[in-house]
């Protein structure tokens, strides 16, 4: 079971989460969350809302506000796809009113339509030495290392595959994560994000600024209307702002949209006395997610800052991992021949002990066990059988009434004698009278090798059925075929003989 820590570092709050999660099941264990008004710093904040949650060598991802932050939704020809490390930094260049160098980015891609003729990317990019000093602060309170970090609305994404309402949705969808200082949309269109906005607006501004945060949101709708994409149908409201009264009301009327609050989450459990706080730590608990097997949301740990375990590491490290896999290859080999090679040894052995036995028993040598099998034949054929067994099929039959208890009802369904060896399948009362009977006939003298098979039930009746082999060799028949024929007289002894009576 993995465990998860996602830290939301905005403006004004740091908010943490602590997630456990299996192959079936997540568990939302605790959120704390730290006022930076009421603390020194930034690295106090991160101390006292995250230390306590990473005590057993958790993993941990942040994520930072879009406000300083740069979203942009580009669009590339599909002849880009194998060029994408080169053009992405070109295009993203264009845009910002930065150097490229001073920023750590990363995209991801939106799901391409049949219509489409080109490819849709979501970029988030962040200055470099913010998100390295945000990295190192966290790092120094915590102890442990950031794998990821998010930007902006994007961690959301990484909620969406615990909530269906949003998802399956045929129209696209709007998250807007309500804070104090600012506001993140993230429009959901088949179950994917499409477009992020942040804007420095947030509840801070109540209730005189209402207005300011309505237009906000209008204006970014209509900025994503602007790339083209199908009208948002609804918008679920989140963070802070979510436990305001009235706010999805109000909301609602300004921006002629529905405002809902966000679906429950399915697939997480979370306490119930927590869940009126579940909407403030909705990014933290994206971010956490991320941290799975399949995110949804740029990772801002690239380039000068990626991660030492990540796919970066990897690539340099593809030497000697691949000099290790070489060498597992070769060790496995070398143990595939070591276990030819002893069975092979095993074989000749076996052989041997195979041509010495059959020597001692059949009068010839036979190493192989084809060869073993047909002189054993041809002994059995050249055997004479004595044509009257001092027991035959029907004594047998006499015997096996003799020896079934009065108490047990019996009855014989198939009974074949082949030379000395005996079938029979026998119907009684239940397995223990199969063993009573069987263990009356090992007592008779002459009926050896007594082998028990097995007892199922008669069908459509309560009584069960069993199986019984012997062999019927008595001591009479054993001591006939002990027996010698008369020796005839040597020729050299008549001889002597005859002279002897010349004499």
């Amino acid at each position: 079971m993995a465990r998860l820590v996602g830290i939301e570092v905005s403006l004004t709050h740091v908010r943490a989460v602590a997630v456990s999660a299996s192959y079936r099941r997540v568990t939302l264990e605790r959120m704390v969350e730290i006022d930076l008004r009421q603390v020194k710093g930034l690295d106090e904040a991160v101390r006292q809302a995250a230390s306590a949650l990473t005590t057993h060598g958790e993993s941990v991802a942040i994520t930072v506000d879009g406000v300083g932050s740069y979203l942009q939704q580009i669009e590339l020809p599909g002849t880009a796809m194998r060029q994408l490390e080169q053009v992405v930094p070109f295009e993203l260049e264009a845009r910002v009113p930065v150097d490229i160098d001073d920023l750590v980015f990363d995209y991801v891609m939106v799901r391409r339509k049949k219509t489409d003729s080109g490819i849709r990317l979501l970029i988030a990019a962040a200055p470099l030495e913010r998100i390295r000093s945000t990295i190192a602060t966290v790092r120094l309170a915590t102890g442990r290392e950031v794998e990821r970090v998010g930007c902006g609305p994007l961690p959301l994404a990484n909620v969406l595959g615990h909530m269906p309402e949003v998802t399956k949705s045929l129209t696209p969808v709007a998250i807007v994560d309500l804070g104090t200082s600012h506001f993140d949309l993230l429009v959901i269109d088949g179950g994917q994000p499409v477009f992020a906005r942040t804007a420095a607006v947030g509840i801070s501004v109540l209730p005189d600024g209402a207005s300011q945060i309505a237009a906000a949101i209008r204006q970014s709708l209509i900025a994503y209307a602007a790339t083209g994409g199908v009208p948002v149908t609804t918008i679920f409201l989140t963070g802070e702002g979510a436990n305001v009264a009235g706010a999805e009301a109000y909301l609602s009327t300004e921006t002629r949209v529905p405002v809902l609050p966000l679906p429950p989450l399915h697939g997480i459990e979370v306490a119930e006395f927590e869940r009126v706080n579940l909407p403030r730590f909705t990014k933290a608990l994206g971010a956490a997610l991320g941290l799975g097997a399949k995110p949804r949301d740029p990772d801002l740990r690239q380039g000068p800052l990626a991660f030492q375990r990540g796919y970066a590491f990897l690539k340099e490290k593809s030497p000697l991992l691949s000099g290790l896999l070489t060498s597992i290859l070769i060790s496995m080999m070398f143990g595939a021949w070591a276990d030819v090679r002893s069975l092979d040894k095993q074989r000749e052995a076996l052989g041997k002990e195979l041509g010495s036995v059959s020597h001692l028993v059949l009068g010839q040598e036979a190493t192989e066990p084809e060869a073993a099998i047909e002189l054993l034949q041809k002994k059995r054929a050249t055997e004479e059988s004595d044509p009257m067994p001092y027991m035959d099929a029907f004594d047998v039959v006499v015997e096996i009434s003799k020896a079934v208890p009065d108490a047990i009802t019996h009855d014989i369904e198939e009974f074949d004698m082949q030379k000395e060896h005996v079938k029979l399948t026998g119907i009684v009362g239940s397995a223990a009278e199969a063993q009573e009977v069987v263990s009356k006939l090992k007592e008779h003298r002459c009926f050896q090798e007594i082998r028990l098979g097995k007892v199922t039930q008669v069908v459509n009746s309560d009584r069960q059925k069993y199986g019984v082999e012997w062999d019927v060799r008595c001591p009479e028949d054993q001591a006939s075929k002990a027996k010698k024929k008369p020796e005839k007289p040597d020729k050299s002894d008549k001889s002597e003989d005859t002279s002897g009576g010349l004499k």
